[in-house]
């Protein structure tokens, strides 16, 4: 039986292992910078809304509504099968 990590096979095996590897590490890496990025832009925009909102509200305060008493039109209540 012959070891098979020695001679041209197992070198190119051993060779294709780790070109593979590298690009599995290669992959992740990118993975994790795209994580990192789509974290980052989320954090950005929450900030930018929760800051609008912060100066919408601030603005309403200042000018604040008057209290309308809201009127609606009573619908007549028919009897089940008329």
């Amino acid at each position: 039986m012959s070891n098979p990590g020695t001679g041209i096979r197992g070198r190119k095996a051993e060779d294709q292992r780790a070109a593979h590897d590298r690009r599995d590490v290669a992959i992740r890496h990118e993975i994790e910078t795209e994580r990192v990025r789509s974290l980052a832009k989320t954090a950005r925009l929450r900030g930018l809304r929760l800051e609008k909102e912060a100066a919408e509200k601030a603005e309403a305060d200042k000018h604040p509504m008057p209290n309308k008493r809201l009127t609606t039109k009573r619908r007549a209540i028919r009897a089940p099968g008329h």
